[in-house]
């Protein structure tokens, strides 16, 4: 051997003479392969006394580094190299090289044999690395991963200390967890792929204000298999949460009341025991609806029905509206005022459900301002016959009794109109009318005006309705004439008119009739 290549690889320092083999000495004898590992182009000095590798019969000169170069242009230089070369090769006492990983870039490393040269893979220890990236296989054992390295910082996009784990199956590298920092100040933020995670011991989150999610498809999850949760899972606060629900749900009470509260005060209470056990809801706030109410029963005949209650220290009584036991043809709707009445008015029914407030009028809905029976002689066509209870018609042909005008009547015959005891708003008529004297059309009309009360002026009228008897095609026949108004708007001491008035020509003619003129 006269020159010799001297080199670290892979965690190997590498002795590769041009020729012979290399001899190692201790003490000034070879070192033997029982303590020590000698190799025809490595060295394995792992013993705990002081080795040395002594190079006999290569001139500093020849001691080259693995691309040729010199390791310095002295002996003494060469020496501190070679020291510092060979001083890199640290491995703990329990770790020993595996030389059948070669020389590809992967430095293998298995447990030592122990006393008895048995070579456990299952012997405890800790490998520590302080490295910025390596690829390890792990054998039951632990790894340790620390940064120490954060003052150069220079070029980095991550902290040091991430730790990324993949393992292999028929379609690839599959990544089962990643931990790491986006930066150096923030915490580890961790990633876990897995199918299944089994964990038989104890899991433990912190108990700072973070979060627990549980995303995608939680159906299958027992949530009351979970222990020692958090305050928030039976409290939940949604002050900033909106609910959803995905599909129906049930809320059940398990005979327990639901209270909502506001300041310790409830404002919409369930209780469970109230009504004879049957339960209740207590509104503890104003309710407003902004759909039609309904109330049903129980069922079968059963009546629906409203209760106002009497106050609480009063007992337990109310007042309560049922609906009909009958079976309704349709909704029957009431609609209310939109005033209140006088005082002693009753509510009543226009018979189209629109109620309002009148008068009782002696304690009767409605009573008979009129009614007359008469045999009336009308000389002139087209004019307008008056008559009451007390005085009838007239009798010859003066035109002072047919007038010919519908909107005013001579003073002198106020005393043809009936005087209404009460003001009146609905006014009905009923009669039947016969001509016996020929098939000329008659007509009714009422009229109201007031009483002249001393004026020598007309009486100005005002008409309330009209109804024709019918087209007397024959004479003698009885036609029924019934009209009426709502609105007829007449006060406490008017006169109300009846008028007859036929067609035809000049000459005397006979008309029978019979009314009654009522207030409804």
């Amino acid at each position: 051997m006269n020159s010799i290549k001297i080199y670290n690889r892979a965690g190997l320092i590498i002795c590769k003479p041009n020729k012979g083999p290399i001899q190692i000495f201790e003490a000034g004898a070879n070192v033997t392969a029982t303590n020590n590992s000698v190799f025809s182009d490595g060295v394995d000095i792992t013993d705990a006394v002081q080795s040395s590798v002594v190079f006999s019969g290569v001139p500093y000169q020849r001691i080259f580094q693995e691309d040729g170069s010199s390791y310095g242009g002295s002996r003494s230089a060469v020496v501190t190299a070679l020291t510092t070369l060979f001083a890199t090769r640290d491995v703990d006492d329990f770790l020993v090289k595996d030389d059948s990983a070669g020389l590809t870039g992967t430095t293998k490393i298995r447990h030592k044999a122990d006393a008895s040269g048995t070579a456990d893979r299952n012997q405890g220890g800790t490998l520590e690395l302080d490295t910025h990236s390596a690829s390890i296989g792990l054998y039951d054992s632990f790894l340790k991963i620390n940064e120490t390295d954060l003052s150069n910082t220079g070029g980095k996009t991550q902290a040091y200390g991430n730790f990324l784990l993949n393992l292999n199956n028929l379609t690839g590298t599959v990544n089962c967890m990643t931990i790491g920092m986006g930066n150096l100040y923030q915490k580890a933020v961790g990633t876990f792929n897995f199918a299944t995670l089994d964990i038989s011991g104890n899991v433990t989150f912190s108990s700072a204000a973070d979060t627990v999610t549980f995303s995608g498809n939680t159906s299958g999850i027992n949530y009351n298999d979970l222990s020692n949760t958090p305050a928030t899972v039976t409290n939940t606060n949604i002050a900033n949460t909106n609910l959803t629900l995905d599909a129906a749900r049930t809320l059940n009470l398990s005979g327990n009341d639901l209270d909502i509260q506001t300041g310790g005060t409830s404002k919409l209470l369930y209780d469970v025991s109230a009504n004879q056990g049957n339960g209740e809801w207590l509104f503890g706030a104003r309710a407003r609806f902004m759909q039609p109410v309904e109330f049903h029963a129980t069922g079968g005949t059963s009546q629906s029905q409203i209760r106002f209650r009497e106050p609480p220290l009063g007992g337990s009584s109310s007042v309560i509206l049922k609906g009909p036991t009958t079976n309704l043809a349709s909704d029957l709707t009431f609609v209310l005022p939109d005033a209140d009445g006088s005082a002693g008015q009753f509510l009543k029914t226009d018979g189209s459900g629109n109620l309002s407030f009148a008068s009782a009028g002696g304690g009767s809905t409605s009573y008979v301002l009129a009614s007359h029976s008469a045999r009336a002689s009308m000389y002139y066509p087209n004019r307008y016959y008056y008559g009451s209870s007390a005085y009838g018609w007239a009798t010859d042909s003066s035109i002072s009794y047919a007038q010919t005008s519908a909107t005013s009547l001579n003073d002198q015959y106020a005393h043809m109109g009936i005087v209404a005891p009460t003001a009146i708003t609905n006014l009905a008529l009923k009669a039947t009318v016969r001509n016996d004297s020929s098939s000329d059309d008659v007509e009714l009309y009422v009229f109201r005006g007031s009483r002249p009360n001393g004026s020598e002026n007309s009486i100005s009228l005002t008409q309330l309705f009209y109804v024709s008897s019918g087209t007397d095609s024959d004479q003698d026949l009885h036609f029924s004439a019934d009209a009426s108004t709502s609105s007829a708007g007449i006060s406490a001491g008017d006169l109300v008119f009846l008028a007859l008035k036929r067609g035809g020509a000049n000459g005397t003619k006979y008309v029978n009739i019979s009314y009654t003129l009522f207030v409804s």
